[in-house]
């Protein structure tokens, strides 16, 4: 069966069949595709759809951009045909067992390590907050300036600096120094006030 492994954080990236996906550097086509794969199992109406993206442009010549973006990412990548439900008036992205999203897995790592957390299992929550942040390779397509994105990319990395609030004292405790600094450092570069911890750890 085919796969799809598609990469949101820190850099647009499809992987198909594990070869890796060209042409789709175009910031139109990315931005379709990743609100697709995060709302996927919904079925979208076009005119929602391009009301959500490119608000400020009027109704035609949104559909006119979606419409492009579209036959771009079926003209470089033929085999989006497999996944994308394509009516005139709807789009969807179903989900499907072969398709691998890094923002889900990063949202599945932090949730499993807050049940686990709930449970008193100290193990499971430091495996799953390491998962977490292993999943965590960036800021949500940082390129993309629309709004919808915005708040998505500013809600996962309070999730991001939430993992490693919580991994950096666990990685202290037992003594593993070289990855807690690195966490440490990541901390320090979002807010000054971690910068007494991260001096503490680098010394």
């Amino acid at each position: 069966m085919p796969t799809v492994q598609i990469q949101l954080l820190g850099n647009f990236q499809l992987t198909f069949d594990d070869q890796l996906v060209t042409g789709l550097n175009d910031v139109q086509r990315q931005v379709v595709l990743a609100y697709l794969v995060l709302h996927h199992d919904v079925l979208i109406h076009r005119r929602d759809l391009v009301q959500r993206l490119w608000s400020t442009l009027p109704l035609t010549a949104s559909l006119a951009v979606l419409d492009h973006a579209i036959e771009d990412i079926l003209r470089v990548w033929p085999d989006a045909r497999r996944f994308l439900t394509l009516t005139p008036d709807t789009i969807q992205w179903p989900s499907d067992p072969s398709y691998g999203l890094d923002v889900a897995d990063f949202k599945a790592a932090w949730a499993s390590a807050q049940a686990a957390g709930q449970a008193v299992d100290a193990e499971a929550v430091e495996q799953q907050l390491i998962r977490a942040a292993k999943h965590y390779r960036g800021a949500l397509l940082p390129t993309c300036a629309e709004e919808w994105i915005s708040q998505e990319r500013s809600r996962l990395h309070a999730l991001y600096i939430d993992t490693l609030t919580r991994l950096v004292p666990i990685l202290e405790q037992k003594r593993n120094y070289a990855q807690a600094v690195e966490f440490a450092r990541v901390l320090r570069q979002h807010s000054l006030r971690y910068e007494p911890l991260h001096r503490r750890l680098a010394h």
